[in-house]
C-alpha cells in the first residue's frame, strides 16, 4: 500500500508537472495566435490600403485613356470638318473662276464686236479710244480678279 502510495504520489507529480507544462505551453500558443490575428490584421490593413491606391491609380489612368481616346476623335473630327470646309470653299472658288473666265470672254468678245462696229460705221478714233480703255481696264481688273481667283484655289 504505501509503494502504491508512492507511485501514486511520483504519478500525481508527474502529471502535475505534465499539466504545468501544457497550461504554460497553451498559453505560449494563445500569445502567438493573439501575435498572429495581430499581424493578419495589419497585413490584411496594408493590403486593403495597398489595393485602394491601386485601384486609384487604375481608375485615374482609365480617365486619361478616355480623355485621351476623346481628343483623338475631335482630332479627327476636326480634320475631316477642316477637310469638307477646304473641298467646299475650292469648289466655289472654281466656280467663281469660272464664271470669272466667262466674263473676260463676254467682254473680249463685246470688244471685237465694238472694234467691228466702229470699222462697220466709221466711228471716231477719239470714242473708240476712250470706249477701248474703259474696255481694256475692265478687262484687266478681270484678269486680275481671275488670278487672284486661281491663286486662292492653288494655295488652298
Amino acid at each position: 500500500l504505501k509503494t502504491d502510495l508512492l507511485k501514486n504520489e511520483k504519478n500525481q507529480t508527474s502529471l502535475n508537472h505534465t499539466l504545468t507544462s501544457i497550461t504554460t505551453e497553451k498559453a505560449q500558443l494563445r500569445e502567438k495566435i493573439k501575435r498572429w490575428k495581430k499581424e493578419a490584421y495589419e497585413n490584411e490593413l496594408a493590403f486593403n490600403k495597398s489595393l485602394a491606391k491601386e485601384k486609384k491609380a487604375n481608375a485615374t489612368v482609365r480617365e486619361k485613356l478616355d480623355s485621351e481616346a476623346q481628343l483623338r476623335e475631335e482630332i479627327k473630327r476636326l480634320k475631316k470638318e477642316a477637310h469638307d470646309h477646304e473641298k467646299a470653299s475650292n469648289k466655289i472658288l472654281e466656280e467663281r473662276l469660272a464664271q470669272l473666265r466667262e466674263e473676260v470672254n463676254i467682254w473680249k468678245k463685246e470688244a471685237h464686236d465694238l472694234e467691228e462696229e466702229r470699222i462697220a460705221n466709221g466711228t471716231s478714233p477719239d470714242n473708240i479710244v476712250e470706249s477701248r480703255e474703259k474696255l481694256d481696264s475692265e478687262v484687266a481688273l478681270t484678269v486680275i480678279l481671275v488670278a487672284a481667283a486661281a491663286a486662292a484655289v492653288v494655295l488652298t
